[in-house]
């Protein structure tokens, strides 16, 4: 990528320090505190003039409230996906729906002997209706199969010594040897579901530490796009975005 130019280096200073403030959940209005403290500590440890062009620069990068909200907005917007929205997007985001409902339904109505095999393979003793169990619990399972599997399964000298020698139980489960497929499906059918709503609790979380009362002018698409900074775990190419944007914010 071709070298930036001053203005170009001053915009990604914005923006990289309006990343940083909305990570920390920090006020919009801190933006100038921020770029005071900066130029403060640089006159203060400057030793000789070749600093004094970085002091000038630093004193360019604009860091107003204003300026800040809408570095802000111009990151979350680049981390968005440009284009209308398609017949195809609506139907997956459809299924994914259903499918999470169906997920969430079904999770509480797994026996407890069956998770406890999934855990435990070895040591759990299977039941005597365990196989009619998984047949509710998937339909399309090969109940014959599975009895005949878990027979051979839990007498196995080689999948003791793979347990043993997994790094955990899912790797165990993933490597596991595909002549007992039925009981893998199985296993795979709990140990794909989601154990909790952490996800969904934390980005509560998150919101009520943005939006405090100290923050009570903070509207609700600002807000947005700082919950999208504080819960995402990718970091936009700022770069990028300056030479293929056209960011401009003024003081």
């Amino acid at each position: 990528m071709r070298g930036l130019t001053a203005q170009q280096k001053v915009i990604t200073a914005s923006l990289k320090a309006s990343w940083v403030l909305a990570k920390h959940n920090r006020p919009f209005t801190d933006a100038e505190v921020f770029k005071e403290v900066m130029v403060t500590v640089l006159e203060e440890l400057a030793t000789d003039k070749s600093i004094d062009g970085v002091i000038v620069s630093v004193k360019q990068v604009s860091l107003s409230a204003r300026s800040a909200t809408r570095c802000i907005e111009e990151l979350t917007l680049k981390s968005q996906a440009l284009g209308q929205v398609t017949e195809l997007m609506v139907d997956f985001i459809k299924e994914l729906r259903a499918n999470f409902t169906s997920r969430f339904e079904d999770y509480s109505m797994i026996p407890k002997d069956i998770i406890a095999f999934v855990h435990n393979p070895l040591t759990v003793r299977p039941s005597g209706d365990f196989t009619s169990q998984a047949k509710q619990i998937i339909p399309s399972l090969d109940e014959a199969s599975l009895k005949m599997e878990l027979i051979d399964f839990q007498t196995s000298s080689r999948v003791s010594d793979a347990l043993r020698s997994a790094e955990s139980v899912s790797a165990f489960w993933v490597a596991c040897s595909e002549e007992y497929s039925t009981i893998k499906r199985l296993t795979f059918y709990v140990l794909t579901m989601f154990p909790s709503t952490y996800t969904c609790e934390s980005s509560f979380s998150s919101m009520n530490a943005i939006k405090t009362h100290e923050r009570n002018r903070l509207t609700h698409k600002n807000l947005e796009n700082c919950l999208r900074i504080e819960v995402t775990s990718i970091s936009p190419d700022i770069q990028k975005c300056v030479t293929d944007g056209r960011c401009q914010f003024s003081h």
